[in-house]
């Protein structure tokens, strides 16, 4: 797949780079169903849920009211922007999207407790835990890593960005989504926790793709100066064309820009520039560019 985007890509774009990947995970389980004090049990800082039962649906805020449903067939936590937890009956769900013919055959291919036999049984509910990583997330996740290496967010936002970067760090989400939304039991009345068995399975059991090493998955939210490059260099332009107005030479020019308060954000994104150019960055390079910013704002004129 991360190929033929590729090519796809290549038919309208030059140079193209990836610039955000969404995922979502899941597995299907059946002889498994959610207890009906689920979400009494569900430890996590979403404050939006809903659940379907039958046609009903119900919307709460986690944060304001504590509701115990019946034979609910549809959960979900959290908004599509962040992390998102979905849990539902999947064999519901094919069936009002007349796809259930193409899933039975899915699922009857998981072996049962001899070869010749499937686990999968038509009569049983299919229930199917799903985590949804919205790309913001996962270019936070580029930032928390950035933090620990030399060449820092340039390198980890291609990382994040892409399916075949994001691919190596499948497991890492997948924990990362079950501490998120984690369902846990009391083993006394003085407060001791412990996973849910359910959940200590899906964390234990469930492999994807093994990560590239060890990393510690958090998140880091974007910080002032980064997403803002068409402001920089609107600001770093009308500098420039104040600047030749003047009369600055290139010299005077780059130590204004120095002390204005945009040259960080500036260095940040020449270095971002050149990765993706597949460039070496120098600090030099942005002294060139003032300079020649300079030159041909007089040889046009704009500068009178």
């Amino acid at each position: 797949m991360h190929a033929e985007l590729g090519v796809l890509a290549g038919c309208f774009l030059e140079r193209a780079v990836p610039s955000g990947v969404a995922v979502h995970l899941c597995v299907d389980v059946q002889g498994w169903e959610p207890a009906k004090d689920f979400q009494d049990t569900l430890i996590t800082r979403a404050r939006r849920s809903s659940v379907h039962s039958g046609g009903n649906v119900s919307y709460m805020n986690m944060g304001e009211i504590a509701s115990v449903f019946g034979n609910g067939q549809s959960y979900l936590f959290g908004s599509a922007s962040t992390v998102q937890f979905a849990m539902y009956r999947k064999d519901v769900q094919a069936k009002a999207a007349d796809k259930m013919d193409f899933w039975a055959n899915v699922w009857s291919q998981a072996p049962g407790e001899s070869f010749d036999r499937s686990a999968y049984d038509p009569e049983r509910p299919v229930w199917r835990l799903e985590f949804r990583f919205h790309h913001s997330v996962l270019a936070d996740f580029g930032r928390g890593m950035a933090q620990d290496m030399d060449y820092g967010f340039s390198f980890q936002s291609a990382v994040w960005a892409g399916l075949r970067g994001v691919c190596g760090h499948l497991q890492g989400l997948w924990a990362y989504g079950l501490n998120s939304f984690r369902s846990e039991r009391r083993v006394s009345a003085r407060g001791a926790r412990y996973y849910a068995p359910m959940w200590q399975f899906l964390l234990d059991d469930v492999r994807w793709s093994c990560p590239d090493g060890d990393f510690a998955y958090r998140r880091v939210k974007k910080t002032p100066g980064v997403g803002n490059e068409k402001n920089l260099m609107l600001a770093l332009g009308n500098l420039l064309s104040v600047y030749a107005r003047n009369g600055f030479n290139a010299t005077r020019a780059y130590a204004c820009i120095k002390a204005s308060g945009i040259y960080d954000d500036l260095y940040n994104y020449f270095e971002k520039r050149a990765y993706f150019r597949l460039q070496c960055f120098q600090e030099s390079d942005i002294y060139q560019f003032v300079e020649k910013a300079l030159n041909l704002r007089v040889l046009q004129g704009r500068a009178a």
